[in-house]
């Protein structure tokens, strides 16, 4: 951002005053007063999780400045051609050369509850990005503060400058990826393979001799006491909470009841298998074939991806942009720094593009988030210092970010579960007098005389339309 003002001083001259980010500041030729300027500093900051900006100034000539808004103001008043490059062009003309007045390095703490906030969205599988126009050493580190980013996680952070660069980087992480993705699969296998090894069985048909069922009846009789007891109620119950529903034929045929119950004698190496695999993986799945138990663990490998907003533009040119889609579809966090206002909502299309049938929610606080309100299907403001461009930008206001849990499962459940209810409800309501005027229409000989009375149709319709309406909204709240 730029302002001219005047000298008060010398009136023959004006000061432009310039602030912004490090990596576009660099770019301007900035130096302090003994000719160069260092960088350093300024990632000590972001790597401490400050917000910084860099302040400069130029000096010049009044004339100069005078020739130059003439320029300015006839290329941005003409609304017939497009003239964005020549200004482009034209105030680059003046953020350059600039002398180096100081930087700024402010804390933005975290607002309380976001990460409990965020945790919750991860456990509904709802994905979460962060796009912001921090450097990449601040993204990171609030990115781990509100556990968005995790240490178990694999990450992959895309910095190249230019698209040839950018697009053998991707090339890469993609590669890693599917590599990591590979590795991971046989891994499993080779678990499973193990699993399968110590607990396949075959179910014995029951022998013609009764002396060898006695012999098992007396094991089993032997080991149950032993095996109840170190299965409690609370144990029982765990254990159903975890099965997962599963149309097997060992589902079918044992319960979790039948492992505890004395009345169903089940065989104990059946017992025990069946309890080893629950306690294994809750959600294992199971096949009964031939009489084989094949049990196969479930787990998850996570990506996170960490690009800045100069790669990201590489990205979404039309040569990279499937490559691109290909990454950010198998991460399960997706972080954006040094991103543009424009980036921030191309990054909420070009999600909708790589998946049509997704709801994208974005939410904010400032005027860079705008677009990327508008550009998602359902856009939140927050209430804060930074003004009320985002709110009133936004489809819904909350006052913190922590509201947004409250927001989204329970008075998103309430909506969604009153509009069913009352598209029903409507339906039905409509049903009855197109019906019963239909069928009246036999009887009257067509004569289009009304089955009902219109006062009754009034008060009908006040009643369904009006009075249940109000009282649906009010008592049907099924959650708080």
């Amino acid at each position: 951002m730029t302002i001219v003002v005047k000298d008060p001083k010398d009136p023959e001259y004006v000061i432009a005053f310039i602030k912004g980010a490090d990596n576009v500041m660099q770019s301007l030729a900035l130096r302090d007063f003994n000719g160069h300027f260092d960088f350093g500093y300024i990632n000590k900051f972001a790597s401490k999780g400050y917000r910084t900006l860099i302040i400069g100034m130029k000096v010049i000539k009044y004339e100069e400045y005078l020739e130059w808004e003439g320029v300015y103001d006839s290329l941005h008043n003409d609304i017939e051609n497009d003239n964005s490059a020549e200004l482009a062009t034209l105030i680059s003309s003046i953020e350059s050369e600039l002398f180096l007045l100081g930087t700024t390095a402010l804390e933005d703490k975290l607002q309380e509850n976001v990460h409990e906030c965020i945790e919750e969205f991860r456990r509904a599988d709802i994905k979460v990005w962060m796009i912001t126009g921090d450097k990449l050493e601040t993204a990171e580190n609030v990115g781990v503060s509100c556990r968005l980013l995790h240490d178990d996680a694999e990450r992959f952070i895309m910095t190249s400058k230019n698209e040839i660069a950018a697009k053998n980087e991707a090339k890469r992480v993609y590669a890693t990826m599917k590599t990591k993705i590979k590795n991971h699969k046989i891994a499993n296998e080779a678990e499973v393979d193990e699993v399968e090894s110590e607990s396949s069985f075959e179910v014995e048909r029951e022998s013609e001799n009764d002396g060898q069922v006695a012999e098992e009846d007396k094991e089993y009789e032997s080991a149950e006491p032993n095996l109840n007891s170190s299965f409690h109620t609370h144990q029982q119950q765990e254990i159903r909470s975890n099965l997962a529903p599963s149309n097997t034929m060992l589902q079918k045929q044992y319960s979790v009841t039948d492992l505890f119950s004395p009345d169903k004698k089940l065989r104990i190496t059946e017992k025990k298998m069946f309890v080893k695999q629950i306690v294994l993986n809750s959600s294992f799945s199971t096949t009964f074939n031939q009489h084989k138990v094949k049990a196969l663990p479930i787990a998850d490998i996570n990506f996170e991806v960490v690009i800045e907003g100069e790669c990201l533009a590489h990205m979404f040119k039309s040569e990279n942009r499937k490559l691109f889609g290909k990454i950010i579809q198998k991460a399960s966090v997706v972080l954006v720094c040094r991103a543009s206002p424009k980036q921030k909502a191309e990054v909420i299309e070009f999600a909708k593009e790589i998946d049509p049938k997704i709801v994208s929610l974005a939410i904010g606080d400032g005027g860079n988030d705008v677009s990327m309100i508008k550009a998602a299907d359902v856009g939140i403001g927050i209430f804060g210092k930074e003004g009320y461009q985002a709110v009133s930008a936004s489809d819904y206001a909350i006052g913190e970010f922590q509201f947004l849990k409250r927001l989204m499962f329970i008075h998103g459940r309430w909506n969604v579960r009153r509009i069913t209810v009352f598209i029903t409800q409507f339906l039905l309501k409509n049903l009855i007098f197109s019906l019963s005027q239909l069928c009246f229409a036999f009887y009257s000989g067509y004569s289009g005389q009304s089955f009902f009375e219109p006062g009754y149709v009034s008060v009908f319709n006040t009643f369904s339309s009006q009075l249940m309406v109000c009282y649906y909204a009010v008592y049907d709240q099924d959650i708080c």
